[in-house]
């Protein structure tokens, strides 16, 4: 369904358990795929909104971590997605043009994370946000880094010989460990603005981040046998060799959850439910015992160094995926790819040198 200038659209966020708003605020033809400029609005509703309820929305002003009170407006292909619905059209709230470029339609992930910041005490919020304008140098060791970064590498955390320094940067929301640290985790967990965190050559068996508000964990998986996952977690990248012990308690079996691995696909425990697998550097792959370890999946995207796909026809089992892509996998026929009838919520599809028959075949 292609949309027009004025539409405001509705879908439903299953994290939130609500509805929210979009409205498209221009139409760019002349593109080579023509683009629509998406705006998130400020409203949430348990059901579809009302025309009263519609005559009242606003653009939703995101100040969340580094944005200040900006918009949430970006062009994406004009294409409205199957599960957005048509509730009325307005003037459009925002006359201004946009330079902001996205890959797919996101209509909520703002308001998510407006919600999630909201949360954090007001004092908390605060500081972050005058830190973030502070670049008086820290020195630690050798190192200097800006009050206001928002980022310590595995290099510079060497510098700190007592964690507690991280303190002196209220903007910290990544941090990258390549060694063991007694205060990390403890940190991590009691740090509501740390969002990303890397961790190798840690010598943990458990490890427990339940505490914490990360959204992302690079996680070297050698030796570790257990693993507690906070709520609100959506990125998981397992490196190195998961131990076939490894056991993971996820928020919902991983429904709200993305996982990489490289090479190949291990079967985790704990991870049933999971909504999103992205493999890199694929040798020979074969999606049987990803479908059936997988079940739940609602994106894949895999990546070959270059590689081969095996029993691709098995895509066919995973009636809830959304979204598949490739780049560099070879080894199967056009045939052996399920039709539209087989994978009925399929939206985005993309398939990047792939074989020659198969990209021929209609």
């Amino acid at each position: 369904m292609k949309p027009n200038v004025g539409d405001i659209y509705c879908v439903y966020v299953e994290r939130l358990q609500r509805y929210v708003a979009c409205q498209i605020t221009r139409i760019e033809e002349e593109k080579a795929r023509p683009l629509a400029a998406v705006l998130e609005l400020d409203w949430t509703g348990d059901k579809l909104p009302t025309e009263e309820e519609l005559d009242k929305m606003k653009p939703l002003y995101c100040d969340y971590y580094f944005w200040n009170n900006q918009l949430d407006h970006s062009y994406v292909t004009a294409q409205v997605p199957k599960k957005y619905i048509l509730t009325g059209n307005r003037p459009p709230l925002v006359t201004e043009k946009t330079n902001s470029y996205s890959a797919s339609w996101h209509i909520g992930r703002s308001t998510v994370n407006q919600l999630k910041w909201r949360s954090i005490p007001e004092d908390r919020r605060r500081s972050f946000k005058e830190a973030a304008k502070d670049n008086t140098p820290v020195v630690v060791g050798s190192v200097q880094l800006a009050r206001s970064a928002s980022a310590v590498n595995s290099v510079a955390l060497r510098e700190f010989s007592d964690l507690s320094m991280l303190e002196q940067l209220p903007c910290l929301t990544r941090i990258a460990a390549d060694r063991p640290y007694e205060s990390l985790l403890p940190y991590v967990n009691k740090n509501p603005f740390i969002y990303e965190l890397q961790l190798e050559n840690h010598g943990y068996t458990s490890i427990d981040l339940r505490g914490s508000r990360l959204e992302r964990l690079i996680l070297q998986a050698d030796g570790v046998e257990e693993l507690f996952l906070n709520k609100g977690l959506t990125f998981l990248s397992l490196t190195g060799t998961p131990s076939p012990k490894l056991k993971i308690h996820a928020e919902d079996g991983g429904q709200w959850l993305t996982a990489a691995f490289t090479d190949n696909v291990p079967p985790v425990f704990g991870l049933e439910r999971l909504a999103g697998l992205h493999v890199t550097r694929a040798k020979d792959l074969d999606l049987g015992p990803v479908v059936r370890s997988y079940p739940g999946l609602k994106e894949l995207r895999l990546w070959g160094k270059p590689g081969n796909i095996v029993n691709l026809q098995q895509l066919e089992q995973l009636t809830n995926l959304s979204v598949f892509s490739t780049y560099d996998m070879f080894g199967f026929s056009g045939e052996a790819f399920p039709g539209p009838d087989r994978l009925p919520n399929l939206t985005w599809l993309w398939m990047t040198s792939l074989p020659a028959d198969a990209a021929k075949c209609d």
